[in-house]
């Protein structure tokens, strides 16, 4: 392969080693992980509509 003055040689590992040095790929997985813990521990607060109210559930072994 020629090497010419006009095109520099591009070295693709790096670039991909480079990635989880980067502020912004670290803040993105902090959010997303963020916010899958927030959807995990809100699961049970479920809102339930305004027109029904809960029904009362039955006593087992009564």
């Amino acid at each position: 392969m020629s090497h010419h003055p006009n095109h520099p040689h591009h070295d693709k590992k790096k670039k991909k080693t480079e990635m989880h040095k980067d502020w912004r790929t670290w803040t993105v997985v902090i959010l997303m992980l963020a916010g899958m813990a927030a959807y995990i521990l809100t699961n049970e607060e479920v809102l339930v509509p305004v027109d029904q109210p809960p029904e009362p559930m039955e006593a087992i072994g009564e």
